[in-house]
């Protein structure tokens, strides 16, 4: 017979759920419903430079199957821009000569 191992504490085979399944269900339904918070963390997410994707109404209404299409904050939101440039804010143009 082996020798059993030395531990300090048990360690979890991670067989049952610690949290029930229903206060999971019950939690992400009542942060499904607050889009502020959705959104700030779609926006906190973009900004640490993840890929973050929302889901919006297919502007191709030919598509009957695909009612929603998930797109990327970058260019629903920020026109394509990444998020470096976004931080950055608008490019100043420079001073011509000729303005007067």
């Amino acid at each position: 017979m082996g020798k059993k191992k030395q531990r300090t504490s048990q360690i979890s085979k991670g067989e049952h759920r610690t949290v029930s399944k229903q206060l999971i269900k019950a939690a992400r339904r009542e942060y499904k419903q607050d889009l502020s918070k959705v959104h700030a963390n779609k926006m906190k997410a973009f900004f640490a430079g993840k890929n973050a994707y929302i889901t919006v109404p297919n502007p191709n209404t030919k598509e009957t199957n695909k009612r929603f299409i998930r797109v990327r904050v970058q260019d629903e939101w920020f026109k394509g821009s990444d998020f470096k440039s976004v931080l950055a804010g608008p490019r100043k143009r420079k001073a011509s000569s000729d303005d007067g």
